[in-house]
């Protein structure tokens, strides 16, 4: 077990379950994957995680501002798949 709770408060507080790690906490959590996965090399040498120092984090984004974001970002992918649609159909 990893346990780093100012990251998994900050977690808690932004991200509903299913959502998306926002890119601000990327790092953070790679640390802790990669502990995790080391484990399963023996000797693999990489040392436990500790709290994560969040202070360098600075512009983490509101729960709010997350899901206007996905929503603005679904809205750019489902344009650009009927883009793709209208390419393709006039390529025929």
């Amino acid at each position: 077990m990893v346990e780093d709770k100012p990251l998994t408060r900050l977690l808690y507080r932004i991200c509903d379950l299913e959502d998306e790690i926002p890119a601000e906490l990327y790092l953070a959590v790679a640390q802790i994957l990669a502990f995790v996965f080391a484990l399963r090399r023996p000797g693999s040498g990489i040392p436990r995680p500790g709290p994560s120092d969040l202070s360098s984090v600075t512009d983490v984004p509101t729960r709010t501002e997350l899901r206007v974001r996905r929503s603005r970002e679904r809205r750019a992918g489902r344009r650009e798949s009927r883009a793709l649609q209208s390419t393709a159909r006039l390529d025929r």
